[in-house]
């Protein structure tokens, strides 16, 4: 069993990988914008964000979803920007409490920000300049201890 943590900025090709690799492998997917598309926050094959208090329960949801997958046995992916140490580290712990056996995998996107923008236009720009400014590409001591194994991904 394994649980694959995606990071990446909005645009950068997360959900592309994740459609090459469930060609290959039987995973279930976690997402926010699988969950916004069920609650019909944003419309299927369209990427939004709701409001402060929607977000918050999207991610209240995505962490339920998360444990019942991890609880049930399932390999999962999760397929947000994981741009946060802290987010992932609290994931990666709810995980491994629930079952210390799971491998933990982490996925890299690196794209550069100015393909980001042009493929996801909706998002101001100056908007995912400060994701790229705040993007915590660093994975911290308290992370490498419970990772097995970790990607690469350019795409340019």
């Amino acid at each position: 069993m394994e649980a694959i943590f995606l990071i990446g900025l909005p645009g950068s090709g997360k959900s592309t990988y994740v459609k090459e690799l469930l060609s290959k492998e039987d995973y279930k997917v976690v997402s926010m914008d699988l969950i916004r598309e069920r609650l019909g926050i944003c419309t299927s094959g369209k990427k939004g964000i709701g409001s402060k208090e929607q977000e918050k329960m999207i991610r209240q949801m995505e962490a339920d979803e998360i444990t019942s997958l991890v609880r049930d046995g399932f390999s999962i992916i999760i397929d947000d920007t994981n741009l946060r140490s802290e987010k992932r580290l609290s994931q990666v712990r709810i995980i491994k409490e629930i079952n210390q056996n799971y491998k933990i995998k982490y996925v890299l996107v690196k794209t550069p920000v100015e393909i980001c923008i042009s493929r996801r236009p909706e998002i101001p720009q100056d908007i995912m300049h400060a994701f790229n400014a705040a993007s915590n590409w660093v994975i911290y001591k308290e992370e490498l201890q419970f990772i097995e194994a970790l990607e690469v991904v350019s795409n340019s």
